[in-house]
């Protein structure tokens, strides 16, 4: 850091030279996010949704978070998106109008700026709340 600020006192072409040490620092910083999220792979998200999950049931009532909450998954985070992973388009749109925003600054503060969560229907889930079957079939 200090060969740095001494490169960029030093006078003409220095500070270019410091310019492009951290465009290249910048740009290693998006690839370890990447690494991160993707070479750690599905544990390191499970443990974060884990957290995520944890937190926000202290906050809701028993019944809320078993209803629009237990059943998501996180998918995945990428480019500053958090992709949460429903059962159904009913699910889906309850997640979407309800927690998104709680979701949004919960994986912020735990693990990395995130600037949208995307809600996307997996099927992951084949019961219905209560456990009733989705199909009699």
């Amino acid at each position: 850091m200090q060969e740095l600020a001494e490169l960029e006192d030093n006078g003409t072409g220095a500070a270019t030279q410091g310019d492009d040490q951290a465009d290249e620092l910048a740009s290693a910083d998006e690839q370890l996010e990447e690494i991160a999220v993707g070479d750690a792979g599905h544990m390191s998200l499970v443990r974060l949704w884990n957290r995520v999950l944890n937190t926000l049931q202290v906050q809701m009532s028993r019944h809320e978070f078993n209803t629009w909450v237990r059943r998501t998954s996180l998918l995945s985070i990428a480019n500053g998106v958090a992709t949460i992973g429903t059962p159904s388009a009913f699910f889906k749109e309850g997640f979407e109008n309800r927690y998104t925003g709680a979701v949004r600054s919960l994986i912020s503060d735990l693990y990395v700026p995130v600037s949208q969560v995307r809600v996307v229907i997996t099927g992951a889930s084949d019961q219905l709340p209560y456990g009733l079957p989705s199909s009699t079939a």
